[in-house]
């Protein structure tokens, strides 16, 4: 089976692209120290919410 966008689609397809590309490049202002910082911090809460504290609720 083969999926394929049609002219529309690959239309708006660009647009989402485009306006996504606006919202996250100002991240790249952010120093890499601290990016590095904020993932950390999100890995470890992730960790938290995921295994270790789904099982305390059990």
């Amino acid at each position: 089976m083969v999926l394929s966008l049609t002219p529309a689609g690959k239309d708006i397809m660009q647009k989402v692209d485009a306006m996504w590309m606006e919202r996250i490049l100002p991240i790249l202002d952010i120093p890499k120290e601290q990016l590095d910082m904020v993932l950390d911090v999100h890995k470890q809460m992730i960790m938290k919410l995921t295994s270790k504290g789904m099982n305390q609720l059990e």
